[in-house]
């Protein structure tokens, strides 16, 4: 489990074999990680693995914890505050809340990691916590686990790969071959480690395969909208995504909400496009959901703010930066509405 604090640490000694000294050397220049890390983790995995099968409760070094909500922040297109929103809905989880919180940059952008101000060393990534899951799933998840600049938040970072070719061709092929999404592999690994109460997932900004296979590894959807119709499109084919993973992959997969972000309050076409889409929009739903609709249309409508460019100048989530001000004020009342609805799921 990653910690903020440095870990305590005494001379322990035991003999291995070369072979097995030299696979670890090599393992660890590989990824980038001090071996007495990579000891730590198999170590603790052998403990985990006897004590169960003896029936013996292990001690642990941090509190175990049920992964009760796994939440995805999805849209159809670019622009409309999704990784905003997702930096500010896990800044109000861990202090609002009081959970331990997991996020997960699946956005080629990478701009959540920067937020967070997560290390970036190319290899503890997003990418290699997905390809692991394919040629070594014995290398624990919790090396691709970073620490962020805030408490009980950690971080999955991002990789501009994740959209190349090469990234994609592997995830496809999986699927075809074996019928296993990479990405749900990795879900379960992180839930599987027990550090984690709620889990964000960032993605990229389509409605296409980057977006679908990360689509299917979650619970909850939230879709942030712009007051234009270019907007609600993209909602559309989005929420055709969610479906569609209900149906061949997630049968647990819901839409948790949407609502209207980076609002300019005064203008007319916000006045009157928005109580027009809260008429609309569950009519959309209820057209591709087989006439059922789904999800809360919150009420909260966050308003267009300088703040919120500050906050991601400085590389901050704006519900930290700018806490007291209108914009943080707007995400704290979203905040609770998300909160409400997954009291309700």
């Amino acid at each position: 489990m990653p910690k903020n604090a440095p870990v305590k640490r005494t001379a322990f000694n035991v003999s291995i074999s070369i072979a097995l000294r030299d696979r670890l050397r090599a393992l660890s220049k590989s990824l980038g990680v001090k071996t007495s890390v990579l000891i730590d983790e198999a170590v603790m995995g052998l403990l985990a693995k006897y004590a169960e099968k003896g029936g013996i409760q292990l001690m642990s070094d941090g509190e175990e914890r049920q992964t009760q909500h796994i939440i995805c922040v999805a849209s159809g297109k670019g622009g409309v505050g999704k990784t905003t929103t997702t930096a500010a809905l896990a800044y109000l989880f861990s202090v609002i809340g009081k959970k331990k919180v997991l996020l997960i940059d699946a956005d080629a952008q990478t701009n959540l990691t920067q937020i967070m101000k997560a290390s970036i060393d190319g290899k503890r990534d997003i990418q290699g916590a997905i390809i692991t899951r394919l040629v070594n799933p014995d290398i624990p998840i919790n090396t691709f686990i970073l620490p962020t600049q805030y408490k009980n938040i950690d971080i999955i970072p991002g990789n501009p790969f994740i959209e190349e070719d090469g990234f994609l061709s592997q995830i496809r092929k999986a699927k075809l071959d074996n019928d296993v999404n990479l990405w749900i592999e990795m879900m379960n690994a992180v839930k599987a480690i027990k550090a984690y109460d709620v889990i964000l997932m960032d993605t990229h900004p389509s409605s296409g395969l980057p977006t679908s296979y990360p689509l299917q590894a979650c619970d909850h959807v939230i879709i942030p909208l712009e007051p234009d119709p270019s907007s609600v499109s993209g909602f559309k084919e989005v929420y055709k995504k969610i479906i569609q993973a209900r149906k061949i992959m997630n049968p647990n997969i819901r839409l948790l909400g949407y609502f209207f972000n980076r609002v300019k309050a005064n203008t007319g076409s916000a006045k009157q496009f928005i109580p027009t889409a809260r008429e609309t929009i569950p009519e959309v739903i209820a057209e591709v959901n087989g006439g059922t609709d789904e999800g809360k249309f919150f009420d909260t409508v966050i308003r267009d703010s300088e703040d919120v460019r500050k906050a991601v100048i400085v590389h901050r989530a704006v519900t930290e930066r700018f806490r007291s001000n209108k914009v943080g004020k707007d995400f704290e009342k979203l905040y609770f509405e998300v909160t409400e609805a997954l009291a309700n799921e």
